[in-house]
């Protein structure tokens, strides 16, 4: 065997033993490509290693072994570079500390990187919320250890459902990691391997403490951690699938930064809320190395509120553990919790919080019912990402809606029906958006042809009409060069006013969306009358109490109606407790 092939044989076998044995398999077959030889080698090695590692605990156990100033009391765990121990100091201090010791036959020099690489990191850090560093050395044996502050806790998903933890108290949990992770960001070091493993939560005078632990695959920022030489090898993954950033899934780790953190704090968010992960483990896991991570970078994860609803019976128990119901919970994550979420889970880095510290912090203000900065993303971000999922149907749709007469345009947009109806519309949108900026006469043709199908295919009556034409209105603004924009938004207006004198709330929202007291077109009267409608029709609501009407209560007074008395109106919208309180 030539000393290329056995330097990446025992590289494999090293980064092997950082993963959780449940993502080993996924890693390796990754990693090896179709080499079957390799992938061969590299698991019997794995398997020797276990054997022997089977054997020293048979023959030579550590509990009752000294080795420095401290007793072996018992196992902890066990990680891919070390074992940890719970052992006993006697002096200069009588105290219960961690200790861990690199295992026997790991003596590469990329594991002793990695070993004092966490030592170090460990070392540089001074926060109630990451486990603090006691002492180092080597054994007689010649094998490294560290001494670290004992956490006797347990996950915080664990310790979270255990308890059966409300929202607000998983949340509150949360923010601590946050901070945690951001004293972390501070001193230069990227986490890497977020999860719930390595958040750990134990009980200080009877109030909830978080310790994250587990440096061993952290990367400094602005400085070298050790002095051996410590990298990582071409297309080698660091971290936990299911908990690892898009970027972590490519072939160099020049893109990852603290933002990595973020997207895994998202996911351990996700976790805490929803029970469930945004991808499905187990279809990682089943999924082949270069599916696993188009998954990972490609595929947006599923609101909470909608990974809930795929749950079917299961959420039953999952709001049980919360000590709530499916409804409720679906309330309680609904709009705010749902923002913050997906806004870390961003596959943008640049779209995701700056930092640990604005994550927590946003979360903190949802806490105090206060404005989140999280939101909904908006229309134009949507149609982007559409085009980029789609981007030769867009283009040859767009070259054709450039070159063609509106009198084709029907058959032309046929051509849609062979993606999801939903992302035909916004797809057909962002061509027409095309249009709207380079060619403005020919967006008012093609724009007067759709307007019509949808007028045929939905009824000029129906406020999802009344919608699209307002989607119209919004996308050209206040151009001058479409003059039929005040038609069509007075049409949908007419539709919503029809709407609102037959009860219909939806109409209200559809509402909201034309409504711009500001724009002054000649229009106001007739805003400030269906404000008027709508506030009516909203105090005729039985449950005109709860979150959906204040919020349509308080978007309508936010845009400066004077319909009713406004006074008393805002002070019941804006101090009304609507039940969502755990």
């Amino acid at each position: 065997m030539d000393i290329e092939r056995f330097r990446r044989i025992r590289n494999l076998f090293d980064a092997a033993l950082d993963r959780d044995s449940d993502w080993r398999d996924a890693f390796l077959k990754e990693a090896c490509g179709g080499d079957q030889q390799l992938l061969a080698e590299v698991e019997q090695l794995l398997a020797d290693d276990e054997a022997t590692a089977g054997v020293d605990k048979a023959r030579r156990p550590m509990e009752g072994q000294r080795i420095g100033n401290y007793e072996i009391l018992s196992r902890l765990g066990e990680g891919g570079m070390g074992i940890v121990y719970l052992a006993e100091q006697r002096e200069p201090l009588q105290r219960r500390v961690a200790l861990k010791i690199m295992k026997s036959g790991l003596d590469s020099s990329r594991v002793l990187a990695r070993f004092e690489s966490e030592r170090q990191a460990l070392a540089l850090m001074n926060h109630p919320g990451v486990a603090k560093v006691f002492d180092a050395g080597v054994t007689e044996g010649g094998r490294p250890y560290f001494v670290m502050e004992y956490v006797p806790g347990i996950s915080i998903t664990e310790f979270c459902d255990r308890r059966q933890l409300p929202l607000r108290d998983r949340l509150k949990l949360f923010i601590q990691v946050c901070d945690a992770i951001h004293h972390a960001h501070q001193k230069g070091l990227i986490h890497r391997d977020i999860k719930p493993s390595n958040v750990l939560v134990t009980d200080l005078d009877g109030a909830p403490v978080v310790k994250v632990i587990d440096f061993g695959v952290t990367k400094a920022i602005n400085q070298p951690l050790t002095d051996r030489t410590l990298f990582t090898e071409h297309g080698m993954l660091v971290g936990t699938p299911a908990y690892m950033s898009p970027e972590q899934t490519g072939t160099t780790a020049v893109d990852v930064d603290t933002r990595s953190d973020i997207y895994s704090l998202g996911v351990l968010l996700y976790e805490l809320l929803v029970g469930a992960l945004p991808h499905d483990p187990q279809l990682l896991k089943q999924a082949a190395g270069a599916e696993m991570l188009r998954i990972i970078r490609e595929e947006d994860a599923p609101k909470p509120t909608t990974r809930i609803e795929e749950l079917g019976k299961t959420a039953e128990t999952i709001a049980r553990q919360r000590q709530t119901d499916v409804r409720s919970l679906l309330r309680f994550l609904k709009g705010d919790l749902d923002w913050i979420t997906m806004r870390a889970l961003e596959k943008d880095p640049s779209r995701r919080y700056a930092s640990a510290s604005e994550f927590g912090a946003d979360v903190g203000r949802y806490l105090s019912e206060e404005p989140v900065y999280a939101g909904p993303p908006g229309a134009a971000y949507r149609i982007r990402k559409l085009v980029r999922k789609h981007r030769m149907i867009v283009l040859a749709a767009s070259a054709v809606f450039l070159s063609m007469t509106a009198g084709t345009i029907v058959s032309t947009l046929m051509y849609f029906r062979a993606v999801d109806e939903r992302e035909r519309v916004q797809i057909e949108a962002a061509a027409l958006q095309a249009a709207l900026r380079d060619q403005p006469d020919l967006y008012a043709k093609l724009a007067a042809e759709a307007i019509r199908r949808h007028r045929i295919a939905l009824g000029s009556d129906n406020l999802e009409f009344a919608r699209y034409l307002a989607n119209h209105v919004a996308m050209i603004g206040l151009s001058s060069e479409q003059p039929q924009r005040q038609a069509w938004r007075r049409e949908a207006l007419e539709i919503t006013e029809r709407a609102l004198d037959r009860g219909d709330m939806t109409a209200v929202d559809v509402f909201l969306t034309l409504a711009d007291p500001s724009d002054d077109t000649g229009e106001k009267d007739y805003l400030t009358k269906l404000a008027s409608k709508s506030f009516a029709l909203l105090q005729q609501q039985p449950n005109k109490d709860d979150r959906t009407s204040l919020e349509l209560l308080a978007d309508l007074l936010e845009r400066g109606f004077q319909a009713i008395d406004t006074d008393a109106e805002s002070e019941r919208v804006y101090s009304s407790d609507s039940g969502d309180t755990e």
